[in-house]
């Protein structure tokens, strides 16, 4: 299972346009471990997966997430056969959170959303 979180500092952002940054973590949340899964460094396979939005903790304190299952392989087109991971974990955590937080930036610059300054700075946008 992986999460996908909003920083703290994004979620006014998120509150005041829901519909379009959920749109942008469903969007960014699924496509990254998707492609991390076609890329021949990793798996070379389209995987499959199911995604879980949820927007508050426990405690109901607002905390846009996703929960993303992926089962530890997938599908080879070619050899028409199940290919699973070989090792521990399924994707380098860091650079799938690069990734997951460059497409997010970029998706809110897209969608005409103002990001924080401090944070732009400091996710690399």
């Amino acid at each position: 299972m992986m999460t996908f979180t909003l920083l703290y500092e994004l979620r006014a952002l998120a509150w005041h346009n829901q519909s379009v940054v959920y749109n942008i973590l469903f969007f960014c949340a699924a496509s990254t471990p998707k492609d991390f899964g076609l890329n021949p460094a990793n798996l070379g396979i389209d995987i499959g997966m199911t995604a879980v939005l949820h927007t508050h903790f426990r405690r109901l304190d607002y905390h846009p997430h996703c929960h993303v299952v992926v089962p530890g392989g997938g599908i080879d087109k070619l050899r028409r056969q199940w290919k699973k991971v070989k090792g521990k974990y399924l994707f380098n955590e860091f650079a799938l959170t690069k990734v997951f937080r460059a497409r997010c930036l970029e998706a809110f610059n897209q969608a005409g959303l103002t990001i924080p300054y401090g944070r732009s700075q400091q996710m690399g946008g």
